[in-house]
């Protein structure tokens, strides 16, 4: 099963890929029961051509499977989807812009030199301003494949206030002592 399309429209389409006609007419039935549209391939092939070499697959399920757990999957993975094109790609923070699109970050309009890491880490700060990250969190938001240990978040982190300091607003990246960190939102 792929979904195809961002959920932007009311009813996502779904994409079932599945030989068993028997299996794919009452998963269409579910689907379209809870207001999705749908697609179906009998193979590996129609499905390529249904939804295109360059588009991919969010998500697939293996035989056997619940058909509850699978809508339930259907439905966090949309929420996500939603969250996710739903939020702003730039986050501000008084003088502090945070732009996950372009993958940059500057205060008042001047460009902040991060490295890819050091943004990862600043922007998934961004995506919750005032709320504390642990270093385990920052490190599944901004570094999912690395094995790093947590201590290195403490040094990027280091370099990331040490070049927002350059630009004076340090004080928006705060370490809570024994749990992580957090930027601060600027107060009115």
């Amino acid at each position: 099963m792929a979904v195809h399309d961002p959920p932007t429209s009311a009813a996502a389409r779904i994409l079932i890929v599945e030989d068993d006609r028997d299996i794919a007419d009452s998963l269409e039935l579910y689907l379209r029961r809870d207001g999705y549209q749908t697609e179906r391939a009998h193979d590996g092939r129609r499905a390529l051509e249904l939804v295109g070499f360059g588009l991919g697959a969010d998500d697939y399920v293996t035989k056997p499977f619940s058909t509850r757990a699978l809508l339930a999957r259907v439905k966090a993975l949309l929420l996500r989807s939603n969250r996710s094109s739903a939020a702003t790609r730039v986050t501000r923070l008084g003088p502090l812009a945070v732009d996950r699109e372009r993958l940059e970050a500057r205060v008042d309009d001047d460009p902040v030199p991060l490295t890819a890491t050091e943004f990862g880490l600043l922007a998934a700060l961004a995506e919750v301003p005032g709320r504390v990250l642990s270093r385990e969190a920052l490190i599944e938001r901004a570094m999912p494949e690395s094995d790093a240990l947590e201590r290195t978040v403490d040094g990027h982190l280091k370099n990331v206030r040490r070049k927002l300091a350059e630009h004076g607003v340090d004080h928006l990246l705060e370490t809570v002592r024994g749990v992580g960190y957090r930027l601060r939102p600027p107060r009115p």
